[in-house]
C-alpha cells in the first residue's frame, strides 16, 4: 500500500488503502500482484471490467486519430456522425435533424 498522506487533498476520501498498479476485467491488481473484486469501480468500467479487449483497442485507434476537439471546430466528426446514425436507429428518431447544430 502506498502512503498518500499530505499528496492528496483532504477532501478527497479513498475507500481503502490500496494502491492499484492494472485493472483486469472485475479485479484490480496492486504493485505486488495482489488481485482484489473491485467493488468501488465507475462508469467507465461497470459493464465491461477493466481493460477489455474491445474497448482497449477502440480507443487505442481514436486517441492515434485525435484525442480532443474543440466543439467550436464547425462539424462534428465521422465517429460521432456513426455514433449517432446508431443510436437513431435505436431510438427511431433523428437525432443530428434535431440538434442546435442545423438552425
Amino acid at each position: 500500500m502506498t502512503d498518500h498522506k499530505g499528496k492528496l487533498s483532504p477532501l478527497l476520501k479513498q475507500a481503502t488503502g490500496i494502491t492499484a498498479a492494472k485493472g483486469e476485467g472485475a479485479y484490480i491488481i496492486d504493485p505486488e500482484g495482489r488481485r482484489y473484486l473491485d467493488f468501488t469501480s465507475g462508469i467507465g468500467v461497470t459493464s465491461t471490467g477493466h481493460c477489455h479487449p474491445k474497448v482497449v483497442e477502440a480507443a487505442q485507434k481514436q486517441v492515434a486519430t485525435m484525442i480532443h476537439a474543440q466543439a467550436t471546430f464547425g462539424g462534428i466528426g465521422e465517429a460521432c456522425v456513426t455514433a449517432i446514425e446508431g443510436l437513431n436507429v435505436l431510438y427511431d428518431e433523428d437525432l443530428i435533424g434535431n440538434s442546435a447544430e442545423t438552425g
